[in-house]
């Protein structure tokens, strides 16, 4: 039985995903940057490695439950930086830190790792890092970082100012195909929170 790739994201609004490509003109036409595209930018909940159908099955039923738990919540745009700081090989929209993402993301991966014992969904490895919620604009090799962080100041392009928050009132669970030209989503479910 074939494996899917799959994941748990939240949708970002049209109008960011446009703030975000305004920001990434300077790097359109290198070659050394590889942006995705546009219509799939998301934010990455949760990464559950390649599940085969009957783990994607209890998936979505773990998820079903606990968005039954969580109410609406908002995120707020906060920067456009390199990422990751200590080695930057990529540009992120970031946003500021959501106890409710944070309790999301957890609860869900609690209820992943209780299934493990059952001898499910076993290829998820829960991140040992805090949640950083962002929204992944570029891709670059670390050697390139030199010729292109003229781009973009040190501490990034504040969006506070120039972007609303917007509600996070659904979350799906994705299948990523990769290809040599980039990653393609297929929707699976799309759940609503509460």
């Amino acid at each position: 039985m074939p494996k899917k790739r799959i994941f748990i994201a939240i949708q970002v609004p049209e109008e960011l995903k446009n703030t975000g490509e305004f920001y990434l003109k300077p790097f359109f036409g290198d070659k050394n940057i590889r942006i995705p595209k546009k219509e799939g930018w998301h934010i990455t909940l949760v990464f559950c490695g390649y599940l085969d159908d009957k783990d994607t099955e209890k998936l979505k039923e773990i998820v079903k439950d606990i968005a039954l738990k969580f109410k609406p919540f908002e995120f707020v745009p906060q920067k456009i930086l390199f990422a990751p700081p200590n080695r930057p090989r990529m540009i992120w929209l970031t946003f500021r830190n959501s106890p409710q993402f944070a309790e999301l993301k957890n609860n869900i991966e609690n209820d992943i790792v209780s299934c493990q014992k059952e001898g499910l969904i076993r290829s998820f490895r829960r991140e040992n890092r805090e949640p950083n919620p962002h929204l992944t604009l570029a891709r670059f090799e670390e050697k390139y970082f030199s010729s292109i962080k003229k781009f973009l100041p040190d501490t990034g392009i504040d969006l506070t100012k120039e972007t609303a928050p917007f509600p996070v009132k659904s979350i799906d669970i994705m299948e990523s195909h990769l290809s040599r030209t980039g990653a393609d989503y297929e929707l699976l479910e799309k759940i609503n929170l509460l």
